[in-house]
């Protein structure tokens, strides 16, 4: 039996790092192709076999919820374009109409419920805003910045960990010691060669002082027990309540592991790392050749 049929996604920082555009939609609005960042992340858990979705928000916004219902009268249209293009044998245009129809069939199963966190007091603040939905389950944590490519989606990679060892599980990869500034710093015990005994978390740590550059990345399936730890958590020194202090004070009473999951993660809440996002996906897509010659051809000119 299934134990994770619940997910959470992040989504209610302000995007000052995209202002002036944050100003008028959500920052997980913004799109990467054709798509919003947070179609990646929810994509992901659908993958992942869990249909049971909050988006925690900032604010009540119908922008996110109109994307993510069932809008049956453009599914109908685009079903019809697929029966035009199937007869005029047009082939290219027909994959791009399946795979567009595809997309706004992905999230028909599943449910979405949206949980306002009514001020920025962090990100255990927001986890908070979840306690009733969570009904005593465990759950997967996205942030929802946070894009991961992967051929197992990694949501799907630490549910199955979950189901091994009934404990929480960290979604990790090792970084650039020098990047590891911008993470979570994980102190472990090698349980094997992809998973660690958590010993503890150090949040955002100095280069000399960080246990490893195993780095916590915005991925987590979590017992129910995070919430005792939440309700009591001190504000960090900016005043906001840091998710990753309540699991470390967790993972000092549960067993809790740290698992190096497969896939290509981008920051898309970071402007480089939505780049780096936007041309990575332009070629993988059918657009690959002319846009991998026009990037040739501008790279020589301004070389």
């Amino acid at each position: 039996m299934k134990k994770v049929n619940k997910a959470v996604i992040l989504a209610a920082g302000r995007g000052t790092r995209f202002l002036p555009i944050t100003k008028g939609i959500p920052k997980g609005m913004i799109t990467i192709m054709d798509k919003p960042v947070l179609h990646y992340v929810a994509a992901e858990i659908v993958k992942s076999e869990i249909s049971d979705i909050a988006i925690v928000v900032s604010s009540v916004d119908k922008s996110i919820e109109n994307y993510f219902s069932n809008n049956l009268e453009l599914v109908s249209i685009f079903e019809k374009r697929i029966e035009k293009l199937q007869d005029e044998k047009n082939d290219k245009e027909l994959l791009t109409a399946k795979s567009t129809l595809e997309d706004m069939r992905m999230f028909c199963n599943a449910k979405f419920t949206y949980i306002v966190q009514k001020s920025p007091k962090g990100s255990g603040d927001a986890v908070l805003c979840v306690e009733d939905f969570t009904n005593n389950e465990p759950f997967a944590l996205l942030n929802g910045d946070d894009i991961i490519i992967s051929e197992i989606p990694c949501v799907k990679q630490l549910t199955d960990q979950y189901d091994n060892y009934n404990a929480s599980i960290i979604g990790c990869q090792r970084v650039d010691i020098n990047e590891i500034v911008k993470y979570g710093s994980v102190k472990y015990k090698e349980q094997n060669s992809k998973t660690y005994k958590v010993e503890e978390i150090i949040e955002k740590p100095k280069v000399d002082l960080a246990p490893s550059n195993l780095a916590s990345l915005g991925r987590y399936v979590v017992k129910n027990e995070i919430f005792k730890y939440l309700k009591t958590q001190s504000a960090a020194t900016n005043g906001e309540i840091q998710f990753t202090d309540s699991l470390n004070r967790m993972a000092q009473d549960y067993t809790s592991y740290a698992y190096d999951f497969d896939g290509t993660r981008y920051d898309a809440g970071d402007k480089l790392g939505y780049l780096k996002a936007v041309v990575d996906f332009a070629l993988a897509s059918g657009y690959k050749k002319d846009f991998k010659d026009y990037l040739e051809k501008i790279l020589q000119e301004r070389h």
